[in-house]
């Protein structure tokens, strides 16, 4: 039977106040990727200020391939974000 943690208490003596703390948590690297008509994030690097969380980030995330929405990609461009430069701004 699995095991189920529920709450900060099931870290042990300690942890309870620590895990009430709120927590940052960075993508460190990623990679835009281009095709015909749609564009891809894929992410690389995690970091968090709790290395368990930072852990399970990756496990979940790490070089997956994510669509971006053409919405995301337009409010990106937008910022002036140069991320999507070697494939031009989006469409219409």
């Amino acid at each position: 039977m699995p095991h189920r943690f529920e709450g900060p208490t099931a870290f042990g003596h300690g942890a309870a106040d620590r895990e009430n703390e709120s927590i940052t948590a960075t993508i460190e690297r990623y990679q835009i990727e281009a095709e015909i008509s749609e564009t891809y994030v894929v992410l690389h690097e995690f970091s968090c200020s709790r290395e368990w969380i930072g852990l399970l980030l990756a496990q979940i995330f790490e070089g997956k391939r994510y669509k971006i929405s053409v919405r995301c990609r337009q409010a990106c461009c937008e910022g002036g974000c140069s991320d999507f430069a070697a494939d031009g701004p989006p469409p219409g």
